[in-house]
């Protein structure tokens, strides 16, 4: 539940919408501390869910797939 509530509390205070509101959720929660690995994906997996993989920056996408 700890986790759950860091990942919110990363998406509800992150400012924008799209990309920049997906990569400033993911660097506070990853910032935030603690099990940073499982906030991050918690956080991803509800902003994902609002912005589809379109809010994913294209630099994030092309280190990944290259």
């Amino acid at each position: 539940m700890t986790a759950l509530q860091a990942a919110w509390a990363a998406i509800s205070s992150a400012p924008g919408d799209g990309p920049v509101h997906l990569t400033t959720a993911l660097l506070t929660a990853v910032r935030s501390g603690h099990d940073t690995d499982t906030v991050a994906t918690i956080a991803g997996g509800l902003v994902g869910a609002r912005w589809g993989a379109s809010a994913v920056p294209r630099e994030w996408s092309r280190l990944l797939h290259g």
